[in-house]
């Protein structure tokens, strides 16, 4: 299972996230794997590249599609991509965000998960790329220590497993605290 190499950690304006965030106009930015995902059904045609609902792949980026401004950088260590994504509702004056990692949670043959040194790369980039000051209630400089408090990584298998019932819930656990994936555990028992 593919999806059990690797590790995603995201924290958005309501707390620790999933790894997705959904603008107001309905685009959802999904890290999968150590890259992100567009995913906009009314936007999907037929014989493109991708499934159903998904529209575009992000590597590295500064971009904004509709309401949804997005900021993906590529980090060599552990092969990760750092997210920030926002979505602003000039009308109501709110918005709504997601700062986030989607990298390889394996160190050769033995699983790390999301290590304390790509947090402290993280942070780094963060310092360099949310605004001083918020728009429209969206996150800004002055929030980074609060959204340190809240990473939290998980296996993007065992979320995978957990959404198709076939675990109870995913296992959260805090940078650098390491739990085999479910599927590590299954393969080892064989």
């Amino acid at each position: 299972m593919a999806l059990s190499n690797w590790a995603s950690m995201s924290v958005t304006n309501e707390g620790t996230g999933n790894g997705s965030l959904t603008s107001y106009g309905g685009i959802t930015a999904e890290i999968y794997k150590n890259w992100i995902y567009i995913r906009a059904p009314e936007l999907w045609k037929p014989h493109g590249r991708f499934t159903e609902p998904v529209i575009a792949q992000i590597d590295q980026a500064y971009m904004t599609i509709h309401d949804l401004k997005i900021l993906a950088n590529r980090e060599n260590l552990q092969n990760a991509v750092f997210v920030y994504a926002e979505s602003s509702y000039y009308k109501e004056k709110a918005a709504k965000w997601m700062v986030g990692i989607g990298c390889s949670g394996f160190d050769g043959d033995r699983w790390v998960g999301v290590t304390p040194d790509l947090i402290e790369k993280f942070e780094v980039w963060l310092k360099d790329v949310l605004p001083e000051r918020s728009y429209l209630n969206g996150v800004s400089l002055g929030d980074l220590d609060k959204i340190k408090g809240q990473f939290k990584y998980f296996n993007q298998g065992d979320a995978f497993f957990a959404d198709h019932g076939l675990l109870v819930d995913t296992p959260v656990l805090e940078p650098g605290q390491v739990e085999e994936p479910v599927m590590s555990k299954i393969i080892k028992s064989m």
